[in-house]
């Protein structure tokens, strides 16, 4: 189930280790998962919750957990939870539901809501406590889906014919959480009003992904694109035309085709770069 997990989630059970490490706790339970989505989904609960109720939901955990035990170090192995792994469960079949095939936080938020059993969950409580069900977030989790998917597929369709796009490529539409930066925006709610201001904000130019020189760091194989700085020789080694992680700033897409440099073109404002499908469907329909 882990390998389903998008980045934004994995950030969201790295914070929420890092909680039960701080409350002492020998594993992490759902209340630290809702604190790791606290910390890493705030848009995404921003749209659910009423403002500034992070420090609260906070309280309230701190108050129903069991004296906080002597805090441990972010090294030692910590199990989720049986209720934790419930969550993950649920929230893999919300994603299943969705027809997604990754779990993000939106699906780690609906299998938070979505616990029951005859134990008692404090997350879940605090959650209802704030008029959260699982039928009304989930359907309007549901409209978002169906109308960025909708609007994304639609401007892909109607502008297809003008921009020759590699046919290896997926076709996957992109996670909410990894269609950022457009003002902060990464939740699928305010997803194409936020997307399209990203777009417009910016003139845009198809231009060809050329390979620049990357640096490569000795002791752990870890790349960085290399922008024309100094850089301690002892520690990195300079590849030249080495860096080709090019990728469109909204649904993440591969944009350099290894098998065909000359094919591997996207539209860009100097920075940030789209791919085809996402120009179209963000971009061009609202010029």
């Amino acid at each position: 189930m882990f390998e389903r997990l998008t980045e934004g989630a994995r950030r969201t059970i790295f914070f929420s280790r890092y909680e039960a490490s701080q409350l002492g706790s020998p594993e992490i339970t759902p209340e630290h998962l809702l604190l790791g989505l606290l910390r890493e989904a705030k848009v995404l609960l921003g749209d659910f919750l009423p403002a500034h109720r992070g420090e609260d939901i906070r309280r309230q955990i701190e108050e129903q957990s069991p004296p906080a035990g002597e805090k441990l170090s972010t090294s030692v192995d910590m199990p989720l939870s049986s209720a934790s792994k419930k969550v993950l469960d649920r929230a893999a079949e919300e994603a299943d539901r969705l027809k997604d095939a990754t779990i993000g936080n939106e699906h780690l938020f609906l299998g938070l809501l979505g616990l029951v059993g005859e134990e008692r969950y404090p997350a879940t409580e605090i959650l209802r406590g704030y008029g959260l069900e699982l039928t009304k977030v989930r359907g309007e989790i549901e409209q978002a889906a169906y109308d960025v998917r909708h609007r994304w597929d639609k401007g892909w369709r109607a502008k297809l014919a003008d921009h020759k796009a590699s046919p290896w490529r997926p076709a996957a539409a992109p996670a909410f959480e990894d269609i950022p930066r457009g003002e902060g925006g990464r939740w699928g709610g305010g997803l194409i009003r936020k997307t399209e201001a990203f777009g417009r904000l910016f003139h845009w130019e198809r231009r060809q992904c050329e390979p620049e020189d990357k640096l490569v760091e000795r002791s752990s194989g870890r790349v960085a694109l290399y922008t024309g700085g100094p850089f301690d020789p002892k520690k990195f080694d300079r590849v030249d035309r080495g860096w080709t992680h090019y990728h469109c700033a909204i649904c993440w897409r591969d944009l350099f085709d290894p098998r065909d440099p000359n094919a591997s073109a996207a539209w860009t404002n100097g920075l940030d770069r789209l791919c085809d499908r996402c120009y179209a469907a963000f971009v061009q329909r609202g010029e």
